[in-house]
Order: C-alpha cells, then structure tokens, then sequence
C-alpha cells in the first residue's frame, strides 16, 4: 500500500482499487461481519466450517485493531475531554472510515495550490 493513499495521479488504478480492496477487507469489513452473525443470531459459528473460519478471521482482525487502540490511547490526552470512553468504540467506525477514503479516491482532483485540471 502508498504512503497516501489520496494520491491519485501517483498511482496505477490497479493499485488503488487493489489498497481499496485490502483496506475494505481488513477494516471496513470485519465490525460488519461480527455484527451480521450478532444480528442474526448465529452465536455458535465455529459449528459450520467456512463461516467459522470467517468468524475467526473477522475476530482475529477486531483484536488487532483494539490492540492498535490499546498502543495508542497513551498518545491522547484526554483528561479534559467528555465522553471519554468513546475512544473505545472508534473500531466501530471503521466502516464509514473506509466509505470516506473510498469517495475520496473515486473523486478526481479539479484544483491543487490555485491551479486548475480538466
């Protein structure tokens, strides 16, 4: 993956959509699938064999970004703030995280430092 991935005009398509396709797989999708098997009632997943190696996947994925948060949380300071313990629950908005980088990428630049593009 790109140091950026915004960087349109530095990269293949291929290789766009190829780090939108990774970066849906490991952090748009998992908070999704764990919710899908939640809401659907599948609470013993491991039983059936692909959808349970899906389910650990996905759980594998959802620990390492809290682990992230984990590493991380010392960096803010957050004494002052309300609603701390939202922190917490930013893996959940990695979904709609990935929906905005995706906007980003489709959207061709028209104007950079006051020059314009066709």
């Amino acid at each position: 993956m790109g140091r950026e991935l915004d960087l349109k005009d530095a990269a293949s398509r291929a290789q766009i959509w190829g780090d939108l396709w990774l970066l849906f797989a490991v952090q748009g999708l998992p908070v999704l699938i764990l919710l899908g098997y939640f809401l659907l009632g599948l609470r013993s997943p491991v039983a059936l064999f692909p959808y349970g190696l899906l389910w650990g996947l996905n759980v594998f994925l959802l620990a390492v970004r809290s682990a992230l948060c984990l590493a991380i949380a010392p960096s803010y300071d957050r004494t002052n703030a309300s609603g701390k313990w939202l922190f917490w629950l930013s893996p959940l908005a990695d979904p709609l995280a990935f929906l905005r980088i995706l906007i980003s990428a489709l959207n061709q630049p028209t104007q950079w430092r006051g020059r314009k593009y066709s």
